[in-house]
């Protein structure tokens, strides 16, 4: 009986086997700490929300792993609310001079939540945490997180409209059939 040894390509190579063990290392937070180097610019958006953009590719990544029937993408640009258009109201948008400015922030879970608004029955998020936006809210004399500290930071990723997947006449890849 003869062994055939394996191809060079198809063992680790060091930098492989490197890259498992920094793994390892995160996997025990032994040496790890948490990276707030993603980092997004502060702008004003048409609703009068402050807004952090989000890369779009990055939400689209999370939307493309989603595996949840019936979810579409998130609709509008990519963007982690800051300020809701009443807080920006009171501050005043001309005050707020950090607008343009870069902030980073790390990346935490996906959560599945009921959506508040009529037509949409639930939305996919991504928690966001940000010690920088926490102390741009602070210093305009706000809560650290929104809604006086009643939510997080997030990004939404896909939301799911009410009544997508009730019965109807239609069916992917027919045409609807007409009525005799």
């Amino acid at each position: 009986m003869s062994f055939i040894a394996a191809s060079p390509a198809a063992q680790p190579d060091a930098v492989a086997r490197r890259l498992y063990g920094y793994g390892q290392a995160l996997i025990k937070e032994a040496e790890a700490t948490i990276s707030y180097d993603l980092a997004g610019m502060l702008y004003l958006n048409e609703d009068g929300w402050l807004s952090l953009s989000v890369p779009t590719p990055l939400v689209r990544g999370v939307f493309d792993a989603l595996h949840a029937v019936g979810a579409e993408p998130f609709p509008g640009k990519a963007a982690i609310p800051v300020m809701s258009e009443d807080e920006v109201a009171v501050i005043g948008a001309d005050n707020i001079t950090e607008r343009g400015h870069a902030f980073r922030y790390t990346l935490g879970r996906l959560y599945e939540v009921e959506a508040p608004e009529p037509g949409i029955a639930k939305i996919w998020v991504v928690k966001v945490h940000s010690p920088e936006l926490q102390s741009l809210r602070n210093s305009y004399g706000l809560s650290s997180l929104p809604e006086n500290d009643a939510t997080n930071f997030y990004v939404p990723v896909a939301r799911l409209k009410r009544g997508v997947l009730g019965r109807n006449d239609t069916a992917k890849g027919n045409e609807p059939q007409p009525k005799e």
